[in-house]
């Protein structure tokens, strides 16, 4: 147990024994009076560091909690006790004296009146004090005296009748239970502080607290650190010599708290939050917690990182580009130099050549790596919608906007990559917006008016001729000489033919695979058709064919005819000599609901799944299936 006792007289303590043992309690009981108690007190604290509490009675108790500072619960002696005290002094006179601490004979005078005797309180603070209060009580012609264990001994010697005051079991009962009560608040207040005070000595943050006044009463490792004092040094100074004194002079005098102020010491710029402490409605002190601004810089981005940013991530790399082709090598070669660098790319290709593979792939294999790969399409976007998404915007900046306001996609991407695609879509006005962010490095939010520095390498797109648009005015001259910086031209499926094989047996395994089905059987003969079609759509046009095919010929050879009824463009001469393919309106139809049918089984109903795996939109699927 956490507590022990101290008993004035061997008659209580062996009563507190038996109480002890009624209540389960395992605590030590010595014995001592007064200043014997205190010692004893004294050599129990010192054996045992665990007691957070002592026990005791009358004066003796007073005395342990005034020298020794410890928490003392007094065994109280009850208006009862001393009524059947009173009433058995009462048998040898009607004059009785009630002598003791004032704690315990307090009040006791009035008591005479209910028992038909005269009372006289006798009230000492020293044990010196007992002889000449004895004295008095003989000269008085006291018939009796009711007292504690002290006094007791000190007027029999005088030859007067006494009467001790006992305590009852119930009292010994509810003073342990109180103790004991005592005792766990008190270790777990102990818990608490000592949790708190590593939790300040080991924080990453600096923290001062200071008193009501601005004397500063707490000073943590890190602050030490951040101010270059010690300790010593800082304790019962004046806070505002570590703080904005506006914003001390706010939390003092109106209880304001100050959030995310950048305050400069010497040459240390750091970023300050003080919060007011309030107790009853009345500050009675403030509480400082500061970082230097580097670390509040770099947990920021982790911060972006790892909450913001989940999912946008580069997927490739340089060495998942499948090419046999020299054109495609040259090209790989020219990305990977340009991704030791920090400079704009401008990559230019048709739809579907891979532009994003390749952004993916430079920032994969540039310094960026760690950081966040965004990309956003500028074809798909309103000019509103876009400019929110790319800058972000304040609380209230617009009807609708979220509370708290955004954060934009070029904030996000803050120490990574920005891939816009399609950027000879974006309207003029944002065009010059671009231009300010890749000049100045730096953004400022829709609706608001605080510039916000970014670290974002960009990367566009685009499928357009852009110098030609430079020429008819729809795409800014001095965008386009930002842009252009860097610029790699992908070539399309059609100049590098020879892809088409690796490509076709590539996509068959992972498409095959993701479907859960046997991949089909390309021929030499399909083959040789498929290198001599005109694959406008290049890769994405591809997948979609292989897709089809593995829907309805998985795990069995295809066969030119079974192919040309899933090609989504027929060309308009034979695809290689000596093949010809005629197709009626009608078997077109059946063919589309039967891939669309099979789709739709091999994946379990899920319309979404089927929509992208045919590469067609919702609404066409919707109109074939209810046609």
């Amino acid at each position: 147990m956490a507590f022990a006792v101290v008993a004035p007289f061997p008659e209580l303590a062996n009563l507190i024994q038996k109480a002890c043992t009624q209540l389960d309690f395992q605590i030590r009981v010595e014995v001592g009076d007064l200043e014997e108690g205190v010692r004893a007190a004294e050599r129990l604290m010192r054996e045992d560091k665990s007691i957070e509490v002592l026990v005791s009675r009358g004066g003796t108790a007073k005395l342990i909690e005034s020298r020794l500072g410890i928490p003392t619960v007094a065994i109280e002696i009850g208006t009862f006790d001393i009524i059947r005290a009173l009433a058995e002094a009462a048998h040898h006179g009607k004059n009785i004296g009630v002598i003791g601490f004032k704690n315990i004979i307090f009040g006791s005078s009035q008591l005479g009146d209910y028992l038909g005797i005269k009372i006289t309180e006798l009230e000492y603070s020293r044990k010196s004090e007992l002889e000449n209060l004895i004295q008095q009580a003989v000269q008085q012609g006291l018939d009796a005296v009711v007292g504690d264990n002290a006094s007791s001994k000190v007027s029999e010697a005088a030859g007067i009748k006494t009467i001790r005051m006992e305590s009852g079991i119930e009292a010994i009962i509810n003073a342990l239970c109180k103790a004991n009560e005592m005792a766990v608040i008190r270790r777990n207040e102990k818990i608490k502080a000592e949790e708190l005070r590593a939790i300040v000595g080991t924080t990453h943050e600096g923290i001062i607290t200071a008193d009501k006044s601005g004397k500063i009463i707490l000073v943590n490792n890190a602050a030490e650190k951040m101010f270059k004092q010690n300790r010593s040094q800082m304790l019962n100074q004046p806070v505002k010599m570590f703080a904005s004194y506006e914003s001390v002079q706010k939390a003092l005098q109106k209880g304001e708290k100050t959030v995310g102020e950048v305050v400069k010491y010497d040459d240390v710029l750091l970023v300050q939050n003080i919060s007011p402490v309030i107790i009853d409605r009345e500050v009675q002190g403030l509480v400082i917690s500061m970082n230097d601004s580097e670390y509040v810089e770099s947990v920021e981005t982790k911060v972006r990182k790892e909450l913001y940013l989940k999912g946008h991530v580069a997927q490739y790399q340089f060495s998942d580009i499948a090419t046999k082709s020299e054109l495609m090598e040259n090209v790989i070669q020219k990305a990977v130099h340009y991704a030791k660098t920090d400079l704009t790319v401008l990559i230019i290709g048709e739809s579907g050549t891979g532009k994003e593979m390749i952004a993916q792939s430079i920032h994969q294999a540039s310094e960026r790596k760690k950081g966040p790969f965004i990309a956003v399409n500028v074809a798909v976007m309103q000019e509103s919608l876009l400019e929110s998404e790319l800058f972000g915007y304040e609380q209230g900046a617009f009807t609708g906007a979220k509370k708290g306001g955004k954060k934009g996609l070029f904030e996000l991407a803050h120490n990574g990559t920005l891939f816009l695609d399609e950027i000879g879509e974006m309207s003029l006005g944002l065009q010059s917006r671009l231009l300010r962010v890749l000049q100045e490095k730096s953004i400022m939010k829709v609706g608001g008016d605080k510039v916000i520095s970014i670290n974002t390498r960009v990367i566009a797109a685009t499928h357009v001729d852009l110098s030609k648009a430079v020429e008819e005015g729809s795409f800014r001259r001095d965008l386009y000489y930002r842009l252009n910086v860097l610029s790699i031209a992908v070539p399309s499926i059609n100049d590098r033919r020879e892809d088409i094989p690796l490509l076709l047996s590539i996509l068959n395994e992972r498409v095959s695979r993701e479907l859960g089905v046997m991949p089909p059987v390309y021929s030499e003969e399909v083959m040789v058709h498929l290198t001599a079609v005109d694959w406008k759509g290049n890769v994405r046009q591809i997948e979609n064919m292989v897709s089809r095919i593995a829907v309805l010929y998985g795990g069995r050879v295809v066969s030119v005819e079974e192919m040309a009824e899933v090609m989504d463009h027929m060309p308009d001469q034979p695809i290689a000599p000596g093949w010809e393919v005629t197709l009626k309106l009608d078997d077109m139809k059946k063919m589309e609901m039967e891939i669309i049918d099979k789709a739709l089984k091999l994946l379990r109903g899920d319309k979404e799944k089927v929509q992208k795996m045919l590469g067609i939109s919702r609404t066409t699927l919707w109109r074939k299936l209810n046609h």
